[in-house]
Formats: structure tokens, sequence, C-alpha cells
């Protein structure tokens, strides 16, 4: 059996579970079984394993809580990032 939180956000309604400790929520999952047509059920229904694997909150990356979006940028400026065709190979 497999479960997929029906994911969503702003304020969560009484027996809404976090999403892995963050500030999306659910309130129901889609249990999924080979041969079987999905089943939409109540998140209380999950077994307490799913329930806490779901709702645990996630460990760090690189320093960085997971409880909360963050914003990444890169800058490529490998002579070959973009196609000018050969015109600015100059560094000035």
């Amino acid at each position: 059996m497999y479960y997929r939180p029906v994911v969503q956000s702003g304020e969560a309604p009484p027996g809404a579970l976090p999403l892995a400790g963050g500030p999306l929520w659910f309130a129901e999952v889609i249990a999924k079984d080979r041969g079987s047509p999905p089943q939409r059920l109540p998140a209380n229904d999950l077994p307490a394993d799913w329930q806490a694997r779901l709702t645990a909150p996630r460990a760090p990356i690189a320093g960085l809580a997971m409880n909360r979006p963050h914003v990444m940028g890169i800058l490529n400026v490998t002579p070959d990032s973009f196609s000018d065709g050969g015109l600015f190979t100059d560094v000035a």
C-alpha cells in the first residue's frame, strides 16, 4: 500500500497534519494498492508509521532548515555558457 498526501497551504483545518514539519499540510491522502482503484482517505486514518514518515521534519541540507522555502541562484560565467557567436570572448 502507498499513500500520497493531498497537500494544501493556508490555514489548516482541525485534524490536518503538517507535511514534513513545514508550513504545508494535508487532511486527506490517496491510498494506492496494486490492482485496486485509488481511494481518498482522511489523513487520520493513515497507519502510524506512514503518519510519522510524512509528518517528520526533513533533515537540514547544507545547514539550511527545510521547514520553509529557500531561494537559490546559479550564476554560470564560463566562456561557453551563452551562445553569442564568439563576439564577446574578451574579458573586458
